[in-house]
């Protein structure tokens, strides 16, 4: 019976390591370990009871027992090595490879040949993607079943950091952008709280952090230019100094295009013109013409969301205005700012100069 438990538990096994990506492969490798295990268990039990002397026959099954614990407490330990090892930074999910090679290691330990070979590809922090086409069969991932296809909406700032974190999930990504490039400009950002972690894990901070404004003085003027207070930003904003980081929106989008530009498709000059959803995805037709079935569909396309007007309606049904109006642009550093905001009260309205590579105005009125 031992014989016939390993030969169960190995077949399990490898039949586990070459397809696993259903609940029920998981249910019946789990019964069919399960009744491997029990028949070595009753056989390892009733040959020790039948080759010690009676008298002995406590002591021998209580060494059975005792071993088995060990076993199963040093399995869980290592399996659990393994896994952690393999776990790409700031994901919670181990790598595909980490799995394989657990696999591997129990058939061995049976007696059994692998069936399979690790995946010895393993992707970089930055996410980068070869051609699978261009990788050697041995090195390509094992998984058989297809990658559920998400479209989003907007290559801005949701959009690409969406993007990332879909992909290192396992989804296949597109991104339509109805821009024909990037769009730089738009007024700074801030960074702070959860989102330090976020681009930490992401792998951009550095970049993030070299593009920081770092605006030290905040400025308030009369209408003839006369000082009324000069605060800290950190004052207002409840932010803190020397951690938190404001960036020019374009120095945002840029970094998080480059984070996952190679493994996330890009359509730019077009956008979705239709949606029609049904139990099995959605057919998004685009503006440029062509159609393609999606799983999910995201709207990560700014303030006048054309997706969320499919779904939702006309946006002026929800809109409701409060008598202002915001308008940022460049301008040239006519007062020679340095790490300062100033805002200046006028009776038509505040201005705000902010300086930078590309010094911005802001006219709120």
């Amino acid at each position: 019976m031992v014989t016939a438990g390993i030969v169960i538990m190995a077949a399990a096994l490898i039949a586990l390591a070459a397809v696993h990506t259903e609940v029920w492969h998981l249910v019946i490798a789990k019964m069919m370990i399960a009744l491997a295990n029990g028949l070595c268990v009753t056989a390892l039990v009733t040959s020790t009871a039948t080759s010690v002397e009676q008298s002995d026959t406590g002591i021998a099954t209580s060494l059975v027992l005792v071993t088995r614990v060990l076993g199963y407490a040093v399995g869980v330990q290592v399996s659990g090595a393994i896994l952690t090892a393999a776990t790409p930074s700031g994901s919670d999910v181990p790598a595909e490879s980490a799995f394989v090679t657990g696999f591997v290691i129990s058939r061995r330990r049976h007696g059994a040949e692998p069936a399979c070979r690790p995946d010895h590809e393993q992707r970089s922090q930055g996410m980068t993607r070869t051609d699978p086409s261009r990788e050697p069969a041995e090195s390509r991932d094992i998984r058989t079943a297809p990658r559920r296809k998400v479209l989003i909406s907007g290559a801005s700032i949701a959009g690409p950091a969406l993007a990332f974190w879909l992909n290192r999930y396992g989804f296949a990504v597109t991104v339509v952008e109805k821009a024909g490039a990037l769009r730089g400009g738009g007024y700074p950002i801030d960074v702070r709280g959860t989102a330090l972690e976020v681009v930490r894990r992401m792998g951009i901070l550095p970049r993030l952090q070299d593009a920081h404004i770092d605006l030290r003085r905040l400025t308030f003027l009369h209408e003839d230019g006369s000082e009324v207070a000069s605060v800290n930003p950190h004052t207002v904003t409840g932010g803190v100094a020397g951690r938190d980081l404001e960036v020019r929106r374009g120095d945002l989008t840029s970094a998080l295009y480059t984070a996952v530009r190679d493994d996330v498709e890009f359509l730019f000059n077009d956008s979705i013109d239709t949606l029609d959803q049904s139990g099995h995805g959605v057919d998004v037709t685009f503006r440029g013409g062509s159609r393609r079935k999606f799983d999910m569909v995201f709207g990560a396309d700014g303030l006048h969301s054309r997706t969320r007007e499919f779904l939702f309606g006309p946006e002026e049904q929800f809109h409701r205005y409060l008598g202002y109006c915001f308008a940022g642009f460049t301008m040239r550093n006519t007062f020679g700012l340095s790490h300062e905001a100033v805002l200046w009260n006028t009776r038509a309205g505040p201005r705000c100069f902010t300086p930078s590579e590309t010094p911005t105005k802001c006219t709120p009125s």
